[in-house]
Order: C-alpha cells, then sequence, then structure tokens
C-alpha cells in the first residue's frame, strides 16, 4: 500500500516521529511512504505531489492550526483527497497531531485517529500515541489488501454497467471548422486482472464507431491513461516522445443542464514530440466524485492545430453490490 503524508512544514517532527512508529510496516512489505521532501533537488515540486496524491491507497491529513491555515493543504491537497475517498480510490486518514477546532472541516465525517479524537501532544505518552495512530493505519492496509487490482485505480471499484455520456465540441484551427459529437462509454466487463471499456462516438454526419479498451487493474489507473490516449485519438506514431507538466489544480462548482458538480480541477501542459518537432497543448480536466468511471465533468483541450470542450450530458450506474 503506498501511503501519503499531507502536512504543514511546521509539523515535521512530528510527521518524523510518527514515520519511525510505521517501521515495522515498511519492514514487512505493507506500506511504502511518500512525503514533500523527498523531492530531489530540480524536480518539480508540484507535478511530483499530484502524482503521488492521485495514486495514494492511504492519505493521511495531518492536523493542526498550521494545517487548516495552508491554503495548499486545505484547499488542494485536502480535497482532492476527499474526493478519492468517496470515490473508494483512496482512504482518508485525519490524524489529530495539535489542539484545533476541527469539527467543521470537511474531514470531520471521517473517523479521526489517535483514539477518541485525542491529539497527539495531548497524551501523557507520545509514543503510545503514535502506536495508536500506526495500529489503525495496519487495520487500514489490510482491508484495502483485500479489494482486487490496484484500489487507486477508478476502474477497481467501478461496476460492470457504469457509463458516461459527453457532448465533444471541436474547432479545427486551420480549416476554420467547427463541428459536434457525441461519446458514450460503458464498463462493460471486468475481472481481477482488467477492465473492458466501450465508447461509441457519434458524428455529425450520423456516422458511428465504436472502441474498446482493455484496462489493466493491477496498476494506478495514470500509468495506463497514455496508452489509452493514444488508442483514442489520432494515431500517434510508436517513437512519439509525450511529456506532462502540471500548470495548476483546485476547485470549482460547475453548473451543466439542471445538475451541480462539485468538482477539484487540475491543469496541465502536454507536449508530443515527434522526430524533433514540438507540439504543446493545454489540458484542464475537472472530476467529481459523484460520477463513476474516471469522475470526469469537463475538459478543455486547445493546441496550435485544434481546440476541444468536452462536457458531461448523462451518466448511470449499474444496479447491484460493486464487483
Amino acid at each position: 500500500m503506498r501511503l501519503f503524508y499531507s502536512y504543514a512544514h511546521e509539523d515535521e517532527a512530528l510527521r518524523d516521529q510518527l514515520e519511525k512508529h510505521l517501521v515495522a510496516l515498511r519492514a514487512q512489505g505493507v506500506l511504502s511512504e511518500w512525503h514533500d521532501r523527498k523531492i530531489g533537488a530540480g524536480m518539480p515540486w508540484r507535478e511530483a505531489i499530484e502524482r503521488n496524491l492521485d495514486t495514494a491507497h492511504v492519505i493521511l491529513l495531518l492536523i493542526s492550526p498550521d494545517f487548516l491555515a495552508s491554503p495548499y493543504c486545505f484547499d488542494v491537497e485536502m480535497q482532492r483527497a476527499l474526493q478519492r475517498h468517496r470515490v473508494g480510490t483512496a482512504r482518508v486518514v485525519p490524524v489529530l497531531l495539535r489542539p484545533t477546532d476541527w469539527q467543521a472541516a470537511p474531514f470531520a465525517e471521517l473517523q479521526a485517529v489517535p483514539s477518541k479524537g485525542k491529539p497527539v501532544v495531548s497524551w501523557p505518552n507520545r509514543d503510545a500515541a503514535f502506536a495508536d495512530v500506526a495500529r489503525h493505519i495496519r487495520i487500514v492496509c489490510e482491508q484495502l489488501q483485500q479489494t482486487p487490482g490496484d484500489p487507486s485505480n477508478p476502474y477497481s471499484v467501478a461496476r460492470v454497467g457504469d457509463w458516461t455520456e459527453y457532448e465533444t465540441s471541436h474547432y479545427i484551427k486551420v480549416r476554420e471548422q467547427r463541428f459536434v459529437a457525441r461519446a458514450r462509454s460503458e464498463l462493460v466487463e471486468k475481472n481481477p486482472q482488467h477492465a473492458v471499456l466501450r465508447m461509441t462516438a457519434t458524428f455529425p454526419d450520423g456516422k458511428k464507431e465504436e472502441l474498446r479498451f482493455a484496462i489493466p487493474l493491477d496498476r494506478p489507473f495514470e500509468d495506463v491513461s497514455a496508452k489509452l490516449a493514444r488508442e483514442a485519438g489520432e494515431k500517434v506514431p510508436p517513437n512519439a516522445r509525450i511529456e506532462r507538466k502540471p500548470t495548476g489544480a483546485g476547485t470549482d462548482k460547475l453548473f451543466i443542464g439542471e445538475r451541480v458538480y462539485y468538482t477539484t480541477w487540475t491543469s496541465v501542459e502536454i507536449t508530443v514530440t515527434i522526430e524533433l518537432q514540438e507540439t504543446p497543448t493545454n489540458l484542464k480536466v475537472w472530476v467529481c466524485d459523484d460520477v463513476p468511471l474516471d469522475g470526469v465533468v469537463k475538459v478543455e483541450q486547445d493546441n496550435p492545430a485544434m481546440s476541444m470542450t468536452m462536457v458531461l450530458v448523462d451518466y448511470g450506474r449499474a444496479r447491484g453490490k460493486r464487483r
């Protein structure tokens, strides 16, 4: 299990003490941990944080007055963590480090540790407090290990029959051509190893095209997203190099039709290099935990050749228990 620490730097010493109490879980191969102090010199920090936050199985929110006062911890990391928790692709555990008024915070509905909601620094024996936290983390890891596949992959928790439908507006700049298409995606097969996604696209001339994608479930979804992008989009040469650079993140309340979506968004710059020719694309994606499959509500894409906006039209979930 991959564990992510979301914390304020003022609490670094307390985070270090918690790490020491998780050494047994590391030694037994139960979990691996990541926090921003593992970012090497010269590495893009935002990209590293987003990648590890989006692929973690367990996300610890180390709660203190400084955590609640940090715009990045509270508005970015915590919001994304809670969204993944609600979808079921991660387990969020609030760890109360220092006394603060947190009962009205968005994570207040989650069971906090240590036991009885007593902050770590308020325990007579701080080691006993951290040992209590470690015990709870072990239980969470054992529960997550019972999920087939990689729990951080949204298709691991999706059900056969879940579907989404989108309307996509395209503008081809070199031709000054505009058109609107529709696409429906449905999860049609699933086993512990992979899921099969069927996508049906309908074009303005009435032509329909159906594609099927096999999605491995034993790895984070972002590890296979580039492969899916190649299969779903234009044919890209095998020797093409694709680079992804995060440019922003935040939260938005979107009104689409008669529905309201509380979303988190990320923006990235994607550069495709083919035979020394670079094509940059700016991409912004809004996701919501209410939406099945990958949770996408809206996508905006722009590059020198074309621009595209994709908006969710409708969605549905299969009945019965998740498989």
